[in-house]
């Protein structure tokens, strides 16, 4: 069960935050709660390239082979996308974009440390045990038996699979690691998440 990574759009800040459960995939920063998005974060965008309106870009999306094929992308918290016309995919985890209405350096360079979204209707179908980020915030989570752990407020990547962090009830946080051992049963319409915490194990 991944758990992808395109970062979610909180109203004012996935990437596009999606994955599926065990299995992590993603960014390596924490995501913060919210609503199902408009838009999912598939990037930050850094310094300008070129003379004239390119912008490179560090990818925070599990799916950067998608990124050629969408037309259009918010920059930052503009509320009007911008028609993309080019995206070329550099080293790992980078690219560079021109998108319509930037022509210099200095445009370009006002974006710089903001995110980059797509609209969520561009985002990559999920096979069956895959769940994006923001399906999976606030999600009450239990155990076998019943017992409340607490609820997801945030999913952290280490490379090897994601973890889930659950603030129990005293306020602490129970780190989860998103594995099928630990992670039995996951209910988005109802919000629940069924787990075996390893200490319980």
């Amino acid at each position: 069960m991944p758990t992808m990574s395109d970062t979610q759009q909180t109203p004012a800040p996935d990437s596009e935050a999606a994955a599926a459960t065990p299995v992590a995939e993603g960014e390596t920063t924490l995501a913060a709660a919210a609503d199902t998005p408009q838009r999912l974060q598939v990037g930050i965008i850094g310094a300008p390239h070129g003379i004239r309106g390119g912008m490179r870009v560090r990818l925070v999306t599990d799916f950067p082979e998608r990124l050629p094929a969408i037309t259009q992308v918010y920059l930052g918290e503009e509320e009007k996308p911008r028609r993309l016309r080019s995206l070329s995919i550099g080293g790992e985890n980078s690219a560079v974009i021109n998108v319509a209405g930037l022509a210099s350096r200095d445009e370009a360079g006002e974006y710089r440390g903001q995110p980059l979204y797509i609209d969520i209707r561009d985002a990559k179908p999920l096979d069956e045990d895959e769940y994006y980020w923001h399906q999976l915030i606030d999600m009450t989570v239990v155990t076998p038996e019943g017992e409340t752990l607490g609820v997801l407020r945030s999913i952290m990547q280490t490379g090897a699979n994601d973890v889930y962090i659950v603030t129990q009830p005293d306020g602490k946080d129970l780190l989860l690691p998103a594995i099928r051992d630990v992670v039995l049963e996951i209910d988005v319409p109802n919000k629940r998440m069924v787990a075996k915490p390893l200490e319980f194990a």
